[in-house]
C-alpha cells in the first residue's frame, strides 16, 4: 500500500470516527433531554449538565479503533462533531452550556465512504463501475453523482433493469425532476435527467443524446445485445451500478476503466452500517443429479427436487423453531408453486406466510410488501421478486429453499437481510439447499469460477512438477501440502468456511476457534460447545504407499545431495572425509528411511554455524537405535531371570510398562510354583509379549494358567 492509500485510508477513517462521535453525542443529549422533559421541562434546550458529564464513558467506536494516535488527535470531541455534523445546536453563552437536537431535513446527509465514492467518480476520468454492497446507499450515490454531474446542463441517462424499478428509481431522483421514458408517455426533452429500461432505451429514438448513461443493477444483462446496441455510438460516460458487477463465469464486468470496490460488506459492518449475518445448515441436500443449465442448476430439476410435500415439510420443520424466535423473514423459493408450497406449509404450523410472484398484480404484491413492512405477518416467501430494489430493514431471517450456483443471486438475496434496523443484533440465514457448500459463505468476495477438472488437480497434484505423491501436514493450525517427488511445500488456503457438525452453524476460518489435537486440526464450537474435525495429516498407510523403496531411495539421494554441499560450503571439503562426518551420514540416511516424510525438503537453517543441529539429531536417534537393538539383544537371551526380563521390558516399551505391583506378584507366584521350568516359561512370555505387541497386564494370570495345564 503507497503511502497515499494510507493517507486517503486515514482521511475517511477519520471521518466515519467523526460521524460516530456526533451520533454518539446526540443521543446522549436527547437521554437527557427525555429526563428532563419527564420531569415537567418541556423545553427543547438541554440546561443544566456539564460537558464534561455529557462526555463521560462515551464509546469507542471502531473507526477510532483503526487510528494510530497521531491520526486520532485530529478528530474533534465528541460535541464538537455533532455541531460539525450539524446534529446540534450549542448556545456557548450560557455557562455550562446549553444543547439543542436539530430536526434533519428531507436533505439526507452523506455518509463518510458516500462522500469518498461520489468524489472518486466525479473528480475521475473515462466510464467508473461502482461496486457497493446491498443497503450501502446506492441509490443515495447515484443521485448525488447525478446532480453534480449534470449541473452545468449535461442530460443523463439512467437506465433501469426493470419495469417495476421505473417508478421508485422515480421516487429516489425526485429533486431532479427526473423524466420516465416507457410507452407511449410524454416526456421533457429539455430536462437533464431520464428514466427508462433497456428494452426502451435501445430501440427507441430518445430526441437527445445523452452526456451520462447510469445503468442502474447493470449486472443484469450487460453482456446482452440490448445493452451492447444502446452503447454501440455512445461518446459520453458510462457509470455502472451493482452490488455485484460479475458475469455468470463469477468475472468482473469489461469495459470500464475504473472499478471503485473499496467499501465492501465486510466493511460496512465493521462500522455499523449493516447488520451480521450466522449462517446454518439445518438441512443436507444431494444435488449431484442436478442438471446445469447456463451455468446454473436447471429450474426444472430443481423444481422437482424441492417442490414436493416431503422436502417442503422437511424446510418448514427445520426452521419453524428459528422463525419463530424471530422478527420477520423471507423465504426463496424454486417456482410459483413451490412458493404457494411453502407459505401453505408454514401457515398450517401457525406461522403466517404469504407470497409474491410474477403473476400477481402489481396492486396486489405491493399491498402485500407494505403489509410485510407493516409487520402484519412473518414469512415472505417468494420467487426472484425480493432480490432487488427490496427493502425492509428488519427482515432479520433469510432461507434458502432453492439451490442455485449464481454468486450474483446469492449476494443479492442475502442482502436483503443485511439492513439495519432498530433492536436487529443479526441476520441468520438457514440454508436449506446447500448453497454455502457451491459457493462458501454468505459475505465471501465473488471469485472466477474453476472448472471441476481444475480443481480437482490443484487437490491431488503438485503445483510445481504435477507429481500425484502429495501429502498433507501440520504446523500449528496451518495444514500445508508436500510432494515426495520434488520436495515442493505450498500452503493449503484454509476451508472457506467450517461447519460444526452438532449444530450445522457455519464458521469463517478467521473467526473460528481451532486447536491441534493427535494430528488433527479442532473446531471448537462457540455455539454448542461441539468438537469437528476440519483437517488432518496424511494417514499412515497412504504414506507408506507414498514412500515406497523407490521414492525413500530419491529422498535419500536429493537429501544427502544439498546436505553434503552445504557441509563442503560450510566446513570445507576436507571435513566430509572425517569418519565423524561418516558416522553422521549412516546415521541420517537410516533416519531418512525410518522418516522420509520428514527429510524431503533440506533446510539450511537445520545446519547452524559451527554446529550439525541435523546431525546431532540423527546421531543421537542412531545411538539410541543400537541401544534399543542392545537391549532386544539382552532380553532374547535371558533364560529364565524374570527381574532382569521385566526391566529391560519396561525400558524398550514405555508405553505399556509393567508396574510394580504386576512384577512382584508374578515373581512371587513363579517362586511358590512347583513347576520346575516355571521362571523360563515366564520370561519366555514376557519375551513373546514384547515381540507381539500384547499388553504386559496378559502376564498377570499366566502362572496360575500354566500350573493348571500341568493338573
Amino acid at each position: 500500500m503507497t503511502l497515499k492509500d494510507k493517507q486517503q485510508q486515514a482521511k475517511i477513517a477519520i471521518a466515519e470516527a467523526t460521524s460516530k462521535r456526533a451520533i454518539a453525542f446526540k443521543e446522549r443529549v436527547q437521554y437527557f433531554l427525555n429526563i428532563q422533559r419527564s420531569k415537567g421541562n418541556k423545553s427543547k434546550w438541554l440546561t443544566g449538565h456539564k460537558l464534561s458529564d455529557l462526555l463521560y464513558m462515551l464509546p469507542t467506536n471502531s473507526a477510532e479503533r483503526s487510528l494510530s494516535s497521531h491520526y486520532l488527535d485530529k478528530i474533534p470531541q465528541h460535541h464538537i462533531c455533532a455541531e460539525i455534523e450539524g446534529l446540534i445546536e450549542i448556545d456557548k453563552q450560557q455557562r455550562p452550556y446549553r444543547y439543542r437536537v436539530l430536526k434533519q431535513s428531507d436533505t439526507i446527509v452523506l455518509r463518510p465512504y458516500q462522500r469518498d465514492i461520489v468524489v472518486r467518480v466525479i473528480e475521475g476520468v473515462g466510464n467508473t463501475l461502482i461496486q457497493s454492497p446491498t443497503g450501502s446507499g446506492k441509490s443515495v450515490i447515484a443521485k448525488e453523482i447525478l446532480q453534480q454531474l449534470t449541473a452545468d446542463g449535461k442530460k443523463a441517462l439512467i437506465v433501469a433493469p426493470k419495469i417495476n424499478l421505473l417508478q421508485q428509481l422515480s421516487d429516489t431522483f425526485r429533486d431532479l425532476n427526473p423524466q420516465i421514458i416507457h410507452s407511449k408517455a410524454k416526456y421533457d426533452v429539455n430536462q437533464s435527467v431520464f428514466i427508462s429500461t433497456v428494452q426502451t432505451a435501445h430501440k427507441r429514438d430518445l430526441g437527445f443524446e445523452p452526456d451520462i448513461i447510469l445503468i442502474d443493477e447493470v449486472h443484469y444483462g450487460f453482456s446482452g445485445k440490448m445493452i451492447e446496441q444502446l452503447l454501440k455510438d455512445f461518446k459520453g460516460r458510462l457509470i455502472g451500478l451493482s452490488a455485484t458487477p460479475y458475469d455468470k463465469k463469477g468475472e468482473l464486468l469489461k469495459g470500464f476503466d475504473v472499478h471503485i470496490n473499496k467499501y465492501d460488506v465486510k466493511y460496512l459492518i465493521e462500522h455499523n452500517y449493516l447488520t451480521p449475518i450466522i449462517s446454518y445448515q439445518p438441512i443436507k441436500v444431494d444435488l449431484k443429479n442436478i442438471r446445469i443449465t447456463a451455468g446454473d442448476y436447471n429450474l426444472k430439476d430443481l423444481d422437482n427436487k424441492f417442490n414436493n410435500i416431503e422436502s417442503v415439510s422437511q424446510v418448514v420443520e427445520a426452521t419453524k423453531e428459528v422463525i419463530n424466535k424471530r422478527v420477520q423473514t423471507m423465504v426463496f423459493c424454486v417456482s410459483i408453486s413451490h412458493s404457494e408450497l411453502m407459505a401453505k406449509a408454514y401457515r398450517d404450523i401457525g406461522i403466517d406466510a404469504r407470497i409474491i410472484h410474477s403473476q400477481l398484480s402489481r396492486d396486489e404484491v405491493e399491498k402485500t410488501i407494505l403489509s410485510f413492512k407493516g409487520k402484519e405477518f412473518k414469512v415472505l416467501c417468494n420467487v426472484d421478486m425480493a432480490t432487488t430494489g427490496f427493502d425492509v430493514p428488519s427482515v432479520d431471517t433469510i432461507v434458502l429453499a432453492r439451490a442455485t450456483k449464481s454468486q450474483n443471486l446469492y449476494k443479492q438475496i442475502v442482502g436483503r437481510g443485511l439492513r439495519i434496523a432498530p433492536n436487529k443484533k443479526e441476520c441468520v440465514l438457514l440454508d436449506c439447499a446447500g448453497v454455502i457448500s457451491d459457493l462458501g459463505l454468505p459475505l465471501s468476495p465473488i471469485t472466477p469460477k474453476k472448472s471441476l477438472d481444475t480443481e480437482e488437480q490443484s487437490k491431488s497434484r503438485c503445483s510445481e512438477c504435477g507429481s500425484e505423491r502429495v501429502y498433507r501436514t501440520l504446523k500449528d493450525t496451518t495444514t500445508f501440502k508436500v510432494c515426495a517427488e520434488c520436495g515442493h511445500k505450498e500452503l493449503i488456503e484454509p476451508n472457506e468456511y467450517y461447519l460444526c457438525e452438532h449444530c450445522n452453524k457455519f464458521f469463517n476460518p478467521k473467526e473460528a476457534k481451532l486447536q491441534v489435537k493427535d494430528s488433527k486440526i479442532i473446531l471448537e464450537c462457540d455455539e454448542c460447545s461441539g468438537y469437528t474435525v476440519v483437517s488432518e495429516v496424511t494417514d499412515k498407510v497412504t504414506l507408506e504407499a507414498i514412500f515406497d523403496k523407490e521414492m525413500i531411495d530419491l529422498v535419500q539421494r536429493r537429501f544427502m545431495a544439498s546436505y553434503v554441499s552445504e557441509v563442503i560450503s560450510s566446513h570445507g571439503y576436507e571435513f566430509i572425509t572425517s569418519q565423524l562426518f561418516k558416522d553422521h551420514s549412516e546415521a541420517l540416511i537410516k533416519s531418512i528411511e525410518q522418516q522420509p516424510m520428514d527429510y524431503t525438503q533440506f533446510d539450511k537453517q537445520m545446519i547452524r554455524e559451527d554446529r550439525f543441529s541435523i546431525v546431532d539429531f540423527t546421531l543421537t536417534q542412531a545411538q539410541e537405535q543400537q541401544s534399543t537393538n542392545r537391549d532386544e539383544q539382552i532380553l532374547m537371551s535371558i533364560r529364565d531371570d524374570i527381574q532382569g526380563a521385566f526391566e529391560l521390558y519396561n525400558r524398550l516399551r514405555p508405553t505399556d510398562m509393567a508396574s510394580q505391583s504386576l512384577i512382584d506378584k508374578v515373581v512371587s507366584e513363579a517362586n511358590r510354583s512347583k513347576v520346575d521350568v516355571m521362571h523360563r516359561l515366564v520370561v519366555k512370555r514376557i519375551k513373546n509379549i514384547y515381540k507381539e505387541e500384547l499388553p504386559i497386564k496378559r502376564i498377570s494370570n499366566f502362572v496360575q494358567y500354566i500350573e493348571s495345564q500341568e493338573q
